[in-house]
């Protein structure tokens, strides 16, 4: 009689136990698949580990982030790698967290951000790449971005 009670209550436990890392396996392999938000001009490129990229104070971006950006215009633009050249490279300080390129119904930080501001010629487009100085940088559609704050030397009252 016993084996008759027991049985069901342990074949529930299964169950519950395998739902349980069933569903723990599935949401810890499940990756962020969710795109840009509609009305964000900025496309983000991958991103670099941190320690990769480290701060800098240089007047124009690091070669590791301009050869970065010179292969995103290829892909963006559907030219060879050799006939993309950098036009501009400067550093500077952005109004926003969106590196100056964010719409209207964007939500950023409207805090002063150090960074970077690179122009580049891939066939016939003219891409503009804005980004900060761990190395976070997206394309600004033309005619989107705003000026930057400052000059990236200049002094900032608080």
């Amino acid at each position: 009689m016993r084996d008759r009670i027991v049985g069901p209550r342990l074949c529930s436990r299964y169950r519950l136990a395998t739902l349980v890392v069933c569903t723990l396996v599935i949401s810890a392999c499940a990756r962020d698949q969710a795109g840009p938000v509609p009305g964000d001009p900025v496309q983000a490129l991958p991103a670099q580990p941190p320690s990769a990229l480290p701060p800098t104070t240089a007047a124009v971006a690091p070669g590791d982030i301009i050869e970065r950006l010179r292969y995103e215009a290829a892909r963006q633009a559907g030219v060879p790698l050799d006939s993309v050249s950098v036009l501009e490279s400067e550093a500077v300080t952005w109004p926003d967290s969106g590196f100056g390129c964010s719409g209207p119904q964007a939500s950023t930080l409207q805090v002063l951000t150090p960074g970077f501001r690179v122009v580049m010629q891939a066939g016939d487009r003219r891409l503009e790449y804005r980004g900060d100085r761990r190395g976070h940088f997206g394309l600004c559609p033309e005619g989107r971005g705003g000026p930057p704050a400052e000059e990236a030397g200049a002094p900032v009252d608080r």
